[in-house]
């Protein structure tokens, strides 16, 4: 009986150890340590001159880089001209939208000036690159969209959302507020037939300053 008691607590040590370990990892890479091997095989695919090379998701290089918060990388990749910088994921996810989801300015910069479109014509399932920066709540982004040209009421071909609904829906009150500023519109309706004061509500929004903005 003691030599169970003895294993038990000698498996729960160890397996305690390991998770320290994960954090401690998880700490100094700033993310999921298995991220950093992903980074490293990436390394090598463009050294390698894998540039053709895409992810079960049908995500390239470049966006695997972005995605993984790779920067350096990415940006070798960029220079290297050897990628499409507009080529999306299955999912329609690209290398610009997690530039913009991650609030990365430089990136985003990079990915525009390499041939990426602030305001393409057809936008994939998750909508304009000034709703998803809206989304975000990031004001630089969102400044750099639209002073490049966004349709700053654009809405999405399905559900009918556009920049001031995406912010509202996600709660980024000063987004909101700046959007305002800028003249969107807020009676515009999606699908549902909301405005961006009804998604605002039904996300949870209560502050009476945003309310008295939105109406």
């Amino acid at each position: 009986m003691d030599v169970k008691i003895g294993l038990f607590i000698g498996a729960f040590v160890i397996l305690f150890v390991i998770y320290c370990l994960f954090l401690l990892m998880r700490s100094i890479f700033k993310s999921n340590p298995l991220d950093y091997f992903k980074i490293l095989e990436l390394e090598a695919d463009f050294k390698n001159k894998r540039f053709d090379k895409l992810s079960e998701n049908g995500e390239t290089i470049l966006v695997q880089a972005v995605k993984l918060g790779a920067e350096s990388l990415a940006f070798d990749i960029i220079k290297s001209g050897k990628v499409d910088v507009t080529k999306q994921a299955t999912d329609g996810t690209s290398a610009l939208f997690y530039a913009v989801v991650c609030k990365n300015i430089k990136l985003v910069k990079a990915l525009l000036k390499a041939g990426e479109q602030v305001d393409p014509k057809k936008c994939g399932a998750f909508g304009s690159p000034l709703l998803w920066a809206s989304r975000a709540g990031s004001i630089e982004v969102i400044n750099l969209f639209l002073e490049k040209g966004a349709d700053i009421n654009r809405q999405t071909t399905k559900a009918k959302y556009n920049a001031l609904m995406g912010a509202c829906f996600t709660l980024k009150e000063t987004a909101i507020s700046h959007l305002l500023s800028m003249n969107a519109d807020k009676k515009l309706k999606n699908r549902e037939k909301q405005t961006a004061l009804d998604v605002y509500k039904k996300s949870g929004g209560k502050n009476n300053k945003i309310i008295e903005q939105l109406s």
